[in-house]
């Protein structure tokens, strides 16, 4: 298990941490265009930005926050710390095992185990599977996100949003990104 995925932070030390981020995102032109919360990892004292499915380098961007799309998002992050009630926050998910790939083989890209399933990626798509390899879902969404707190899945699929449980039955149907998120909040 990574100790820093159990490492809590002041709030206030978050704020700093994403603001180094898009300072050095915005730098190198990376642009995200898809951040939450959930898509910045704990990883040697920086949050590193993770999911960029729909990612780009924009060298346009470089350095011109009016331009950059992450813009709000980091606000929105920014905005969300300095409004929690807690004043100690968990960087990184609850509990996570690292699994090298040769022990899922036979995918493109393999996460981490999280609460005994696995997202992965193969040539179709993303997925989700248990530690047997047995799909909990299909590999055919953009993105799979799996939320270890709240034993759900988002997934994206022709750009429209929807929430399956821990075994794989659909919870709330697929929706725009709006739609989908703004009743999460």
């Amino acid at each position: 298990m990574y100790s820093q995925s159990i490492t809590r932070t002041h709030r206030t030390a978050f704020v700093f941490l994403i603001d180094g981020s898009e300072e050095e995102m915005s730098r190198a032109g990376f642009i995200h265009n898809n951040l939450k919360g959930t898509d910045l990892r704990w990883c040697d004292g920086k949050l590193i930005p993770i999911r960029y499915h729909d990612a780009q380098i924009h060298l346009s961007h470089r350095d011109n926050d009016l331009t950059n799309p992450d813009r709000e998002a980091f606000t929105r992050l920014r905005m969300k710390l300095r409004t929690s009630p807690e004043d100690f926050l968990t960087v990184c998910d609850k509990e996570s095992y690292y699994h090298p790939m040769g022990e899922f083989g036979g995918h493109l890209w393999v996460s981490n185990t999280f609460e005994g399933l696995v997202c992965v990626e193969d040539e179709s798509g993303m997925g989700l599977i248990d530690k047997e390899e047995h799909y909990v879902l299909p590999p055919e969404f953009e993105i799979v996100r799996y939320d270890p707190v709240n034993n759900v899945a988002h997934v994206r699929k022709e750009g429209l949003w929807a929430l399956y449980d821990h075994n794989g039955k659909m919870i709330r149907d697929f929706v725009p990104e709006e739609d989908f998120f703004e009743k999460e909040q």
